[in-house]
């Protein structure tokens, strides 16, 4: 993986001068993603869910802030769905599960800020990553809870 994208001014000091004009991520289940920035304690990557994505809550063993760049998507945790728009931020805490879905025709573009140490590095955290099957809302049955959403924050949608 290519990593000319950091500018290092100075010791200590990482920049990404774009974050929307990266070198391609690893596309995995999640959709793409790609590492920007890992610190001593903190890491941020990016994460390109393509249209009708689907994932069922999971929990993750780290705290993240997810920051919406471009494109929305829907955050769901305890049964509850929420839309994250452009300019919009979400955290979740350590091991609470969210479930992600992209009920519109463009995909979502996310920053992703993890605290605490990075347990990998850049190579070893894509490899991590590597996935076969992603899963679509257009494979979920007509009565899905999620489907009956994409319906109410998208009249486009249609399976």
């Amino acid at each position: 993986m290519d990593y000319a994208h950091i500018v290092h001014p100075a010791e200590g000091v990482q920049v990404v001068p774009d974050v929307t004009d990266q070198p391609k991520g690893v596309f995995t289940i999640e959709g793409e993603i790609g590492p920007l920035i890992f610190g001593e304690i903190s890491q941020t990557y990016y994460v390109e869910m393509p249209p009708y994505t689907y994932l069922d809550p999971h929990p993750h063993s780290f705290e993240a802030l997810i920051y919406a760049v471009r494109g929305s998507f829907v955050v769901m945790a305890d049964n509850v769905r929420t839309v994250v728009e452009p300019g919009g931020l979400m955290m979740f805490g350590a091991n609470v599960a969210t479930g992600y879905e992209v009920p519109f025709k463009e995909p979502a573009f996310m920053l992703v800020f993890r605290g605490g140490r990075p347990e990998l590095d850049q190579q070893a955290f894509m490899a991590r990553l590597k996935e076969d099957e992603v899963p679509t809302l257009l494979d979920l049955a007509d009565d899905h809870p999620a489907i009956e959403f994409a319906r109410s924050v998208n009249p486009e949608f249609a399976t």
